[in-house]
């Protein structure tokens, strides 16, 4: 065969095999990709709640789950929205009083103003919805469970002295250590400190880079 002989050799027999599929089973096939399943449909909230922001900007709380159980507030990673984790806090509705919100312009929540979308009003934010949801659905501890984004917004209100949660379970926080520790240059090849220290030492890196900067902005960057 020439390539091009066996192109069509290989065409010509998978379009022979998907054609004497059974009718039945080719439907059936069609019809598992139309059908959501029912872990993604979100129940309505007992209870839905719009606050304001110290700027105006509006965050809608939702309320599921056992309201005589232990608090429990959720929240997303950066471009998500809380309802998107339904798979997984669905599996604490019998036990937990849940509380869900988004982020600021994400989820429930409309568009805010883009110069506001900065990690301190972010902290401000998380501030006053703590004292929102005590405020509405009554004083509680609670634990907060927060993904990517929100984890870090978290620990930075916790950081600020005002702790808003009895416990934190915080998953993929988006931080970094700092570079060059000497925890870097014991994990490091010898090949790979001598190309660090020639990096840190060019004219070129002292001249538009302040170490001591990287260092500081590499403790609290966003990846998320």
């Amino acid at each position: 065969f020439t390539w091009r002989g066996r192109w069509w050799h290989i065409r010509h027999c998978l379009g022979k095999a998907t054609s004497e599929l059974p009718g039945k089973y080719v439907e059936s096939r069609r019809a598992d990709k139309i059908q959501t399943p029912e872990r993604w449909n979100v129940p309505t909230p007992l209870e839905t709640v719009r606050v304001q922001m110290a700027d105006g900007a509006p965050i809608t709380l939702r309320r599921h789950g056992n309201p005589s159980g232990p608090r429990m507030v959720f929240s997303h990673g950066n471009a998500l929205a809380a309802d998107l984790y339904y798979p997984f806090w669905s599996l604490l509705m019998d036990r937990f009083d849940l509380v869900l919100y988004d982020v600021r312009s994400h989820g429930w929540n409309p568009v805010w103003g883009r110069q506001t979308h900065n990690f301190p009003t972010f902290v401000s934010d998380s501030q006053s919805i703590a004292r929102e949801i005590d405020a509405h659905f009554g004083v509680k501890p609670r634990i907060g469970v927060f993904h990517s984004m929100s984890a870090l917004i978290a620990l930075l209100h916790q950081l600020r002295g005002e702790s808003g949660f009895a416990a934190l379970v915080l998953l993929d926080v988006p931080i970094c250590p700092p570079r060059n520790t000497p925890e870097d240059n014991l994990e490091a090849t010898p090949w790979q400190n001598e190309r660090a220290s020639a990096r840190s030492n060019s004219l070129v890196w002292r001249i538009l880079v302040n170490p001591s900067d990287v260092r500081a902005r590499s403790k609290v960057s966003n990846r998320a």
